[in-house]
This record gives structure tokens, sequence and C-alpha cells, in this order.
């Protein structure tokens, strides 16, 4: 079998139906599709079961009755898989018409270990943004080139995530106990996805859009997390393992430094401490106190606003600080009105 479209489940029961209809709907011969409801309350496994009812030997369920978190639920899916390449689908997302053919198709013509393609972002207000490997289109990379696809993994807005790729089963880190991790909810994704960046010989880029991502405004990424910053270093600790080994170039290592700044600081004004000073207080002398901050700020140029808040936080003046991230949370509205008037938001 060359393909296993690997499904996770937990209370998706109203756009499953969408999303596995979007599938079977185009040529999926040689291709598998593992469901795995992961405790969901909602109906969503009699959904699958239904679906599995309808192509029996083509499609496979499992269930999970407590619910394990998308990380492992995701990792049940590669061990069960028997493709020779993986695929991996969120059950709120779409294909578009003919990317299984598409896929497919490159997939034997390349035999990469790795296909990087690309996706439609369809918006809440049915608005759609097409997001594309930030690589040249139908090239295939190997050896030396490979450095230009690691740093692009670091970096890149969409490269991270374990839906716009297939990759072969064979660089997949099976043999990895992921259960260390299963609190890790934000950032899975690209957590999983430099061991395979890491094991693939070669990655072919195809900027085709094979993918319908569809952002709902409920997401997990979507919110403020008091456990943000725990999340984020479980990522990063990860992230330098591997910065480590690749021998990045210094200014890909500035532009990562920066983004750790710039999203901690972003953290700290989000509305769940803004709310409260002593939460925020409290929350701003732990980063402070563990220097994952520091080292990053020492080593980057971050825009002025950025730099100003940092240096607030690094000489622990949090109460101006949390003043200065309340202002410009109150200010950020009106201007987003008078934009909007102009005509200047998307």
């Amino acid at each position: 079998m060359l393909l296993s479209i690997l499904i996770p489940v937990f209370n998706d029961a109203p756009c499953l139906n969408a999303c596995l209809r979007s599938v079977t709907a185009q040529d999926w011969s040689d291709c598998e599709i593992l469901l795995c409801d992961d405790g969901s309350s909602d109906g969503s496994l009699p959904a699958c079961r239904s679906f599995e009812a309808l192509y029996p030997g083509r499609v496979r369920v499992f269930h999970h009755p407590g619910n394990r978190g998308p990380l492992l639920t995701r990792r049940d899916l590669f061990a069960e898989a028997y493709g020779e390449y993986l695929f991996c689908m969120d059950a709120d997302d779409e294909l578009m018409p003919g990317a299984l053919e598409t896929l497919k198709k490159t997939i034997r013509e390349t035999g990469a270990d790795m296909i990087l393609f690309g996706a439609a972002c369809v918006r809440a207000d049915g608005t759609e943004e097409r997001m594309e490997p930030g690589l040249e289109d139908r090239r295939l990379y190997t050896g030396v080139d490979k450095a230009a696809v690691l740093e692009l993994a670091l970096t890149g807005r969409s490269e991270g995530s374990m839906c716009f790729k297939a990759f072969r089963r064979s660089v997949a880190d099976l043999e990895t106990d992921y259960s260390p991790w299963r609190a890790l909810v934000i950032g899975e994704d690209r957590f999983q996805s430099y061991p395979l960046f890491d094991r693939a010989s070669s990655v072919y880029c195809l900027r085709l859009p094979l993918y319908r991502y569809i952002k709902r405004g409920d997401g997990l990424t979507g919110h403020s997390r008091r456990d943000f910053y725990d999340l984020r270093k479980i990522l990063w600790e990860r992230e330098d393992r591997y910065l480590a080994s690749w021998n990045i170039r210094p200014g890909c290592l500035e532009e990562i430094r920066r983004r750790r700044c710039c999203e901690l600081i972003n953290h700290l004004g989000r509305k769940r401490f803004t709310g409260s000073p002593e939460a925020f207080s409290g929350e701003a002398d732990r980063i402070r106190q563990d220097g994952l901050f520091r080292e990053a700020f020492s080593g980057t140029t971050l825009p002025p606003r950025y730099r100003r808040y940092g240096q607030l936080l690094l000489a622990g003046r949090d109460t101006l600080l949390f003043l200065a991230l309340n202002a410009e949370r109150r200010a950020a509205g009106p201007v987003r009105k008078v934009r909007a008037l102009l005509g200047k938001e998307g």
C-alpha cells in the first residue's frame, strides 16, 4: 500500500463527514484511511464506525475510551499504518479536489522521503489565503541543498504543520515514546516535524495547494493559555537539540531567538494576564528567573517596541510593563476600527 491517511478525531462530528467526503470523492486507490476517536462525547465514534462499514478493509477505526490528546492519538495512528507513506489530516479540514492523485503521482515520480505541498487557508469569513512552502517549486532537495529545507523547518510559517506534508513511514521516529509529552497541545505539529526533517534524505517541494486548512475561531492556538510558557519550553528544548546538529546559519539563529522573544512578550500581553497585576507579575518573574528569555534577548536585535518591553521585563519593572501592555491593548481596538473604515484590513 502506498499511502496511509491518518485522521485523529475528537468531538468533530459536525465536520467529519465533509472531511471524509473530500477524500473518498477522489481517486484514493492504493490508500487506506485510519481514524482514531480520542474519547469523543458528541457522536464522532458512531460516525467513524459507519464510515468503516461503508469501506470494509480500506477504512480502519480505533478508539480511546479516555482522551489521550492530539499528540499521542497521532502517534498511535503512525504505529497502526500499513502505507509506505503517511499523510496526516485534521478531522475539521478537507482535501482539495484531485489532491490524492497529484500526491501519489509525485511520490512515484520523485521517490522523495518527504513531499511538502501548499494549502489554502480558509478563514471564518470565507476568504482564503494561499500558504506555500518557501522553497523552489517542483525541486528535489538532497545533500547540501537540504540545508535550506532545515532552516525553513525552523523558521517557516507552514512547514511545521504535520498536515502539509507526506513522508515515508521509515523516517518517522516510531521507536520514540512520546508519552512524556502528552500535555503538549500547542506546537505539537512542529515538535513531531523536526525528527522527520532530520531523517529525510530527500525533500520535494510542490507549491500547489493540496489541502484545505479551515481556520476556526475555537482552536487551541486561538486562546491565551496560562501554561503557554511551559508548553513552548518543551518545543524549544527539542528545537535546540536539532539546532546544535544542523549547523544553522547565524542569521537563522537570530531569527529563531527573535521569534521566541516576541512570542513571550505577546504571551504576557494577552488578556489572561493583563486582567490581574498579581498573576502578571508572577508569570513575568517566572520567565525572568528561568533565563531562557534573557539568553534569547541578548542574542538578537528586536523591533523597538519589543526591545523596550524586554528591557522592562529583565529589569524587574513588572508594574510599568503591565501598565504599558494594558495601554497598548486598549488602544489596539480603536486603531483596528479606523483601519477597517479606511479599508486597510483584509
